[in-house]
C-alpha cells in the first residue's frame, strides 16, 4: 500500500487535494471536478484519503474504498483547528491532512447506504414533525388574535377546536373560518405522512437484527432501536476479540483504574454482543477529553460529538445531505443516543 496520504476537501463540484509524497517530501496540490476524482484515484496505488466527516462524505467513502484506498472520516469541528490563513479549498485540505497525522482524532465509521437511508426515513419524519408543531403554533397564535385561547399540547388543542367549533366560529370573521379550515386540512396531511413513515421505520425494525436486539432492552423504543441499529457499524474483519482500539480508549481504561482491554485481550470481560457499542463513562471523562471506547468495532461516541461544528457538519453538519443532525443521528432522535445506549447498558447489552 502507499504510503502516502491524501487531504481531500470535498464539494458539490470541485474538490481539493493535498499532499506529501512519501519518499521525495515533495508537496503536491491539485484541484479535480467531481467527475474526474473517481477516474485520479483509480489510476493510484491504495493510499490513505482523509476527509471531513461532512455531506457526502460517507458516499465518496464508499467510492473511494471501493477501489481500495484506506478512508478515514475525520470530525470537521477537530479538522477546523488546523486551518491556517484565510479559509479556502486549497487551506481545507491542507487541514485535511494535518489532522489526518494525529492519531488521537477519532474516526468517524463509514456508513453504508442501507444505513444511511434508514436514517433518511428518521430525518423525514423530524422534518414534518416540526411542520406538524410549527403549523398547530401558527393557528395558535392566529386564533389567540381573536381571543381564542387553545390549551397546551397537539392533541388537547385539537380537540378543543373539534369540540368547540361553533363557539369559536362565532368569534372569527368568515375569511378566519376558511383560514382555520386549510390549516386543519394541512395537518391531517401532515399527520398522514408522520404515520406512513412511522409505518416504515417499524418495518426496517423487524428486517435489522441490531434494532431487534436493542428493542428487547426495556426504554427502548422503535424509533431509538432504528436510529441506534443504523449508526452502530458492524465490526471490521480481523478486529481482535471483536473490539478495535480507538484514540483515548486506553487512557480511560487507565483513568478509572483498569487494564486498557484493547491492549490486554486475556483480560476477563462480561460477554459482549460484536454490535453493540460500548456506553460513555458515566463520570463523564469521555465528554470532556473526547476519549472513546469502541466495542465490535461501533463508536460509542454519542451522536452531538460525532461531528463538526455546527451539525452544522455531518457526521457533522450535513449529515444526509440536510443540516441539523450529527454523527447520522436524525435530529429529535441524537439528544437522545446517549440516554439509549445507558438503557442498553443496564439490560445488559454492552460493558461499562
Amino acid at each position: 500500500m502507499d504510503r502516502t496520504t491524501y487531504g481531500l476537501d470535498i464539494a458539490k463540484n470541485v474538490m481539493q487535494l493535498h499532499w506529501v509524497n512519501s519518499e521525495t517530501g515533495e508537496i503536491g496540490r491539485r484541484k479535480l471536478g467531481r467527475a474526474k476524482l473517481s477516474e485520479f484515484f483509480a489510476q493510484l496505488q491504495p493510499a490513505r484519503v482523509a476527509m471531513e466527516a461532512c455531506g457526502s462524505a460517507h458516499h465518496w467513502a464508499r467510492e473511494l474504498g471501493a477501489l481500495g484506498h484506506q478512508v478515514e472520516l475525520l470530525p470537521a469541528r477537530q479538522v477546523r483547528a488546523f486551518v491556517r490563513g484565510n479559509k479556502d479549498d486549497a487551506a481545507d485540505a491542507r487541514a485535511i491532512w494535518l489532522a489526518a497525522q494525529h492519531s488521537d482524532i477519532r474516526r468517524a465509521p463509514v456508513k453504508s447506504k442501507e444505513q444511511q437511508a434508514v436514517m433518511s426515513l428518521h430525518r423525514v419524519r423530524s422534518h414534518w414533525v416540526s411542520v406538524r408543531t410549527a403549523t398547530l403554533n401558527m393557528l395558535r397564535g392566529l386564533l389567540y388574535e381573536f381571543g381564542v385561547v387553545l390549551p397546551g399540547g397537539k392533541k388537547a388543542g385539537l380537540k378543543t377546536i373539534a369540540v368547540k367549533r361553533a363557539d369559536i366560529d362565532d368569534k372569527l370573521p368568515p375569511l378566519m373560518r376558511g383560514l382555520v379550515d386549510l390549516q386543519l386540512e394541512a395537518l391531517k396531511g401532515v399527520e398522514r405522512s408522520i404515520d406512513q413513515l412511522e409505518t416504515e421505520i417499524a418495518g426496517q425494525q423487524r428486517q435489522l437484527d441490531k434494532a431487534r436486539t436493542l428493542r428487547e432492552v426495556p426504554g427502548i423504543g422503535v424509533l431509538g432501536a432504528t436510529a441506534l441499529a443504523a449508526t452502530l457499524v458492524t465490526p471490521a474483519a480481523g478486529a481482535r476479540d471483536g473490539v478495535r482500539s480507538q484514540p483515548g480508549a486506553g487512557a480511560c481504561a487507565q483513568r478509572h483504574g483498569r487494564q486498557d482491554p484493547h491492549r490486554a485481550p486475556e483480560q476477563a470481560r462480561r460477554p459482549l454482543p460484536a454490535d453493540i457499542a460500548h456506553p460513555r463513562c458515566a463520570c463523564g471523562d469521555h465528554a470532556r477529553q473526547g476519549h472513546a471506547h469502541v466495542a465490535g468495532g461501533t463508536a460509542a461516541t454519542p451522536a452531538a460529538e460525532c461531528g463538526g461544528g455546527g451539525v452544522g457538519q455531518q457526521d457533522g453538519s450535513h449529515g444526509l445531505g440536510a443540516g441539523g443532525a450529527r454523527a447520522g443521528v436524525p435530529i429529535g432522535v441524537e439528544k437522545h443516543s446517549t440516554k439509549w445506549l445507558r438503557r442498553a447498558s443496564a439490560g445488559g447489552l454492552a460493558t461499562t
